[in-house]
């Protein structure tokens, strides 16, 4: 009975792996790469590939394999979470498995940032100033059985103008205001707010103005899609933040420092696939000083606080 399993599932994968060659062969940054120690010992490319896709089939992953002729060994592996090609940019030609296709045009008003060769490929709009993208910045890339697809639609992933909106104040009534100044020139709104905007950070953020933190939100969020129907709870939990910086670089939304030593020490970001707090890099040089903080590259941010400018990778959380 196993044996007719056996010769099932490799005829199964005789079949994919001759239909649409799941497999190319690429040039892989080495320090992305993860393969097996231990090389087994196979007659050939085809049957190397087929144990590759049996492998995820049966619950383990691999979405590389590399053939030797001479010796005929198949090593399996796969590919890192994170981009390591600018810390070794040697490269090792392998067998990968096809992934999504990067988007071709950049969209009007904005651009892409991808992210390439490793376990989940992912690219990032990004739009140009005066921009903000209309909801979301991620595309990830999925497979749903041995098929790569980008988690959305990719023309979905537009930007649009921006308008400048003043939310809050110091003190009542200017602290339960909100002001936007469009085509229509300035509106004021004031009604179903419920609430007052005061040391907080504020961000457009995943199709809305999310703003989080302050001296009567300290340790929430709320978001606007309409002013004139006012905020909504959005009901992720951060740490008491108050007058604290905030950036979104890439797909998370970061915030840094506060009025506390925990804030002080550790930033924090949401990302905008879950809307969930999560951990960021340690912050030594924030101190009680307000700061502010500003995307600097596709892939980090740089913190200015009185005549300390940082920078941090987001990837690594390094300075």
């Amino acid at each position: 009975m196993f044996f007719l399993l056996l010769l099932l599932f490799s005829f199964t994968g005789l079949l994919q792996a001759r239909e649409g060659s799941l497999f190319v062969l690429e040039e892989v940054p080495a320090a992305n790469l993860n393969l097996t120690a231990h090389p087994e010992r196979i007659p050939s490319t085809l049957l190397c590939s087929i144990k590759c896709l049996g492998g995820n089939d049966m619950g383990s992953e691999c979405y590389v394999f590399s053939y030797d002729n001479a010796t005929q060994t198949c090593s399996l592996g796969n590919l890192g979470e994170l981009d390591n090609s600018e810390v070794d940019n040697t490269t090792t030609l392998v067998w990968k498995h096809k992934g999504c296709i990067a988007p071709g045009k950049n969209p009007r008003y904005g651009r892409w940032y991808c992210v390439m060769k490793i376990k989940t490929e992912r690219c990032y709009l990004v739009c140009n100033p005066g921009y903000v993208p209309k909801s979301y910045r991620g595309l990830y890339c999925n497979f749903i059985g041995n098929r790569a697809e980008w988690g959305r639609p990719i023309k979905d992933y537009k930007c649009l103008p921006t308008i400048p909106v003043i939310l809050g104040g110091n003190a009542i009534p200017s602290s339960n205001k909100i002001h936007t100044f469009g085509p229509d020139g300035q509106v004021q709104y004031t009604k179903g707010n419920g609430f007052h905007f005061r040391q907080f950070v504020v961000q457009f953020f995943r199709g809305m103005i999310t703003y989080c933190g302050g001296y009567w939100v300290s340790s929430g969020c709320y978001g606007f899609n309409d002013f004139a129907l006012g905020g909504t709870n959005l009901q992720i939990r951060i740490d008491t933040r108050i007058d604290s910086a905030s950036v979104i670089v890439q797909d998370r939304y970061y915030i840094i420092g506060g009025d506390k030593a925990a804030a002080w020490a550790q930033a924090e970001y949401i990302l905008e696939e879950d809307g969930l707090s999560h951990p960021g890099m340690l912050t030594p040089e924030v101190t009680e000083e307000a700061s502010c903080a500003m995307r600097f590259t596709d892939k980090s941010f740089i913190n200015i606080l009185k005549e300390t400018v940082t920078e941090y990778d987001i990837i690594s959380g390094n300075l």
